[in-house]
């Protein structure tokens, strides 16, 4: 009898060491991919932010045209309306943004961009406000002068695409990260 627990003893060790190894690896396994998946989720919240402040001032832009185009149409109060309306939408759209930012602190290319944008917002606002203030005088001086807000608004619309590109370099890097990890623990093991 001592000799079959001898025998035993070194397979039966083998065995506990490799279930051992085997839960670790799959524990650790496990607590990688929720910490990818906590990570990708927050990278897609961010991209569908970045999105929404997108299409947000693409909307605004349009309803500047829209208005400039209609403006004979409209009494005073309601062109008052819509320029208090217009400034108060892109501060949503610049805050949207500095938001965005501020949710990955530690890249300073993405929150220079932020930054780029806000000016380009803010000068954007005043070039837009400025056209349907013309444009109440004479239309065609209004949409004339709807150039440089046109300008501006394609300077912004490449920020915010250099902006949607960095987070897809921060989304491919950290899955490179992700992966990396994974390789070694899986050597280590």
């Amino acid at each position: 009898m001592k000799l079959g627990l001898k025998l035993l003893a070194a397979p039966l060790i083998t065995a506990a060491v490799v279930l051992g190894v085997g839960a670790f690896s799959s524990l650790s396994s496990s607590r990688e991919a929720a910490a990818n998946q906590a990570t990708f989720k927050g990278l897609l919240e961010d991209v569908r932010t970045l999105a929404r402040a997108q299409d947000d001032a693409s909307q605004i832009h349009t309803s500047v045209y829209r208005t400039v185009a209609l403006i004979g149409s409209l009494s005073d109060a309601k062109v008052k309306a819509y320029r208090a309306d217009l400034a108060q939408h892109l501060a949503q759209v610049d805050t949207e943004i500095g938001a965005l930012a501020q949710s990955v602190p530690d890249d300073a290319a993405l929150a220079a961009a932020a930054k780029a944008a806000g000016t380009q917002i803010a000068l954007y606002a005043k070039q837009a406000d400025e056209a349907i203030d013309l444009s109440s005088v004479d239309p065609n001086t209004g949409v004339a002068a709807m150039q440089s807000a046109d300008a501006s608004f394609g300077e912004l619309n490449k920020t915010l695409s250099a902006m949607a590109a960095r987070m897809q370099g921060l989304a491919s890097a950290s899955l490179d990260e992700s992966l990396a990890r994974s390789d070694r623990l899986s050597l280590v093991l």
